[in-house]
């Protein structure tokens, strides 16, 4: 994408991984017992390759920075990556684990994750060198690794704006009110910051997303929570935008939070105004939860567009690209 004569393009940093989606399990096997599923299926995961991925298939210039091991679910992830338009010279090998796994348990609203970290241990945050990252405009962050990376994540956030780049946040998982003081301090290195209402709720020590809001908005410039099926609440300054989930048929939730990461950035990237940019990110979470796994059930921008013409929630102008307006 062209963007003022400039180049643009986004960095997304973080976890990279298998999934294996469960879908139909009623109950957790007892000891020797076993339980039967109508449907699995094997995915390209974790929130980072997901919001990458979403960003290629709605036409972004994007290139990933993670950690994988050189074994075989390693050289099966790299080429998904590849297959689906994300640049993986950034990835990183990591010798001596194994490519990192979950196991996602899903519903058509809600997902829960039985987790290896693998390769993901080794997570490291990336240190540009000089002119590496030249024609990228924005860096996303999916945290991993809290207590490992803390004082690394604000040394790149830093970088990333001395270098004039947008940047966000997705936290990831956290470890409770001993990392959330820590974390709220990085919150000023950031533009967007993308958690769900549990987490802020954590973050925060508030009880409703309201009160979580408020305190975020105090640090960051635009805070998005997403509550799942209950939809999404985004403020920007004074300016509070809520909107409940589109209704859809379902298949599963993972990866919905990612595919409206990708689609609220392009919006904001673009300069959409706060309600727009939050109905089109919804309605790419809304496409993603209609799909099986993460990073393939990310939507192309015609099917959003699409999408929101058949719902007429847009005007002409809303229901184009991002980046055009059009």
């Amino acid at each position: 994408m062209e963007q003022g004569g400039r180049q643009t393009g986004f960095i997304v940093t973080g976890d990279v991984n298998l999934d294996v989606i469960i879908h139909g399990l009623e109950k957790l096997p007892d000891p020797g017992e076993e339980v039967f599923i109508p449907e699995a299926n094997l995915c390209l995961g974790g929130s980072a390759a997901n919001t990458a991925v979403a960003l290629a298939r709605l036409g972004e210039r994007v290139s990933l920075h993670g950690y994988v091991s050189d074994d075989y679910f390693g050289r099966y992830l790299r080429r998904l990556l590849r297959e689906f338009g994300v640049d993986i010279s950034l990835l990183q090998e990591a010798s001596g684990h194994k490519t990192g796994l979950s196991i996602g348990l899903t519903s058509d609203r809600e997902r829960s994750f039985i987790s290896c970290r693998g390769s993901n241990a080794a997570y490291r945050p990336p240190v540009p060198a000089a002119g590496t990252w030249n024609g990228f405009t924005h860096l996303h962050l999916c945290a991993v690794n809290w207590r490992d990376n803390l004082v690394e994540y604000g040394n790149l956030l830093r970088a990333a704006r001395a270098g004039g780049m947008g940047t966000s946040l997705d936290t990831g998982w956290f470890d409770g009110r001993a990392m959330s003081e820590k974390l709220l301090d990085l919150l000023p290195l950031v533009d967007v910051f993308f958690p769900n209402e549990s987490e802020a709720g954590v973050l925060t020590g508030k009880k409703s997303w309201e009160e979580s809001l408020d305190v975020l908005v105090q640090r960051v410039p635009i805070a998005v929570i997403t509550r799942g099926g209950r939809g999404v609440a985004v403020q920007k300054g004074s300016e509070r935008v809520v909107l409940p989930a589109f209704p859809v048929s379902g298949v599963d939730a993972v990866g919905t939070g990612d595919a409206f990461a990708a689609g609220f950035l392009i919006a904001y990237r673009g300069k959409w105004d706060l309600r727009r940019a939050t109905l089109w990110a919804s309605a790419c979470g809304a496409l993603a939860a209609t799909r099986c796994g993460g990073a393939q059930a990310a939507p192309t921008g015609d099917e959003v567009r699409a999408f929101l013409k058949e719902r007429a929630v847009m005007d002409d102008e809303g229901s184009g690209s991002p980046e055009t307006g059009t």
